[in-house]
């Protein structure tokens, strides 16, 4: 009893040990391309217990980009899932990439009023870089309303209005 009793200790021991060399190995959990590494080899890593904690790396996807937009409460109501969006990069106007809206949060957030639509973009060929800033064209009905240049409001003390030529 006493020897085995001494071995059980020793596999739990040994257990243990292996459990600890496992968190030497770091698993993404998506497949990726590391953007910023913020360790190098040697260095102490902080898992938050003490001092603030930094993330060692960062990942990002990208054959599938998702991009985030934000739209003004008065239009929240005409954005559909599935809906097909245009994107455009400023160095290159003439070439839409195609994506659809995937998701929106389903609530007006009360410090912007505005909807967040997450759009989600197909790139396979990785043209598109993660973190860029593109220019999205959604398709929005603009009903019965009136669309004005912003520097043809003209400010008073009543609020903003618009000057009109009448015959």
């Amino acid at each position: 009893d006493e020897k085995t009793g001494i071995y059980k200790q020793t596999e739990a021991v040994l257990k243990r040990l292996r459990d600890q060399q496992s968190f030497g190995t770091v698993v993404a959990p998506f497949d990726g391309t590391v953007t910023r590494r913020n360790i190098n080899m040697g260095d102490l890593v902080n898992a938050g217990n003490t001092g603030t904690a930094q993330a060692m790396f960062t990942i990002a996807r990208t054959d599938n980009l998702h991009v985030y937009v934000y739209m003004p409460q008065d239009r929240a109501s005409q954005v559909r899932v599935g809906e097909e969006v245009e994107l455009f990069q400023i160095n290159s106007p003439d070439k839409p990439y195609i994506g659809r809206v995937a998701r929106t949060a389903g609530a007006i957030d009360t410090n912007t009023r505005t909807l967040q639509v997450d759009i989600e973009v197909p790139n396979k060929d990785k043209a598109l870089l993660p973190g860029s800033y593109v220019e999205v064209a959604m398709k929005i009905n603009a009903g019965d309303t009136l669309i004005v240049p912003t520097n043809t409001l003209i400010f008073g003390s009543g609020g903003p209005y618009v000057a009109t030529v009448v015959d």
